[in-house]
């Protein structure tokens, strides 16, 4: 093997490794503020009831508390919402006209939207239908948060069809790499020991292996970790991906030594 192809099947992978996990950085943090920005919404629509106090049930509280996916619970008075609007939006003239004791309360039942579902909400809205009485009112936005969480699941699912095929370039790019390494190293070695060389070959593939990929894919991984933890706060590290993409550049490694060696 000649000194230009030594250098290009070690300095190839290492090109590779840092465009490949730089992009992937890239478009990770994209689909992550995607993803971060659904949650927000989510988060920022509670479900809102209007219902009078006689017709509460005070169980409903611990009967919802028992669910993951509320975030938080709470009741504020027709006083505190009359001084809430008058507070807000500066309508002094509501006093005298409207009749405070006559005003429903309002329950407010905000989302945890990491644990957010379609299905969860409407089991929500149920418990909370058959604990109030007739008289209450809900707020429903069922459609709103229906098209919402089905954008979500469309972005779900580009993002795992994105790691999907990340993995299989990874895969493919290391197997083709290293497989084409031992071709052409395969006169080498043939020669080598010939003359008597007591050398290790799959040894010796390894540490190019770590040299051309596994070093390369660590360092670089390890800074785009530091630079994510320091400067990046809002995205965050996804370990298993990163321990999904060192499996299969291993894989691949070995699968095309394992491969090489049937067709030797």
């Amino acid at each position: 093997m000649n000194n230009k192809n030594i250098l290009l099947n070690i300095f190839a992978p290492i090109v590779f490794v840092i465009i490949f996990l730089s992009i992937f950085t890239i478009t990770e943090n994209a689909l992550y503020e995607s993803y971060n920005y659904w949650v927000e919404d989510i988060e920022s629509k509670p479900l809102i009831v209007f219902f009078y106090e006689d017709d509460y049930d005070i169980q409903l509280k611990e009967v919802l508390s028992k669910h993951e996916v509320i975030s938080f619970f709470k009741i504020e008075s027709g006083e505190e919402v009359f001084h809430d609007l008058i507070t807000n939006y500066s309508l002094d003239e509501l006093h005298g006209i409207v009749d405070i004791s006559q005003l429903p309360s309002v329950l407010k039942i905000g989302f945890d939207g990491n644990n957010f579902s379609t299905g969860k909400y409407d089991k929500v809205k149920i418990l909370v239908t058959e604990n109030i009485g007739d008289k209450s009112f809900i707020v429903d936005i069922s459609n709103e948060l229906h098209n919402s969480y089905y954008e979500f699941k469309v972005r779900l699912f580009l993002y795992r069809i994105h790691v999907i095929l990340k993995s299989l370039i990874l895969f493919i790019f290391v197997f083709l790499s290293d497989k084409n390494y031992l071709y052409l190293t395969k006169e080498y070695w043939r020669i080598y020991y010939k003359a008597g060389g007591v050398r290790n070959r799959y040894l010796n593939y390894v540490k190019y292996f770590l040299l051309r990929f596994f070093v390369p894919f660590i360092l670089w991984g390890l800074l785009i970790f530091i630079v994510t933890a320091n400067y990046l706060t809002e995205l965050e590290f996804n370990c298993k991906i990163w321990l999904l993409f060192t499996g299969l550049i291993i894989t691949a490694n070995q699968i095309a030594w394992l491969t090489f060696k049937d067709e030797d």
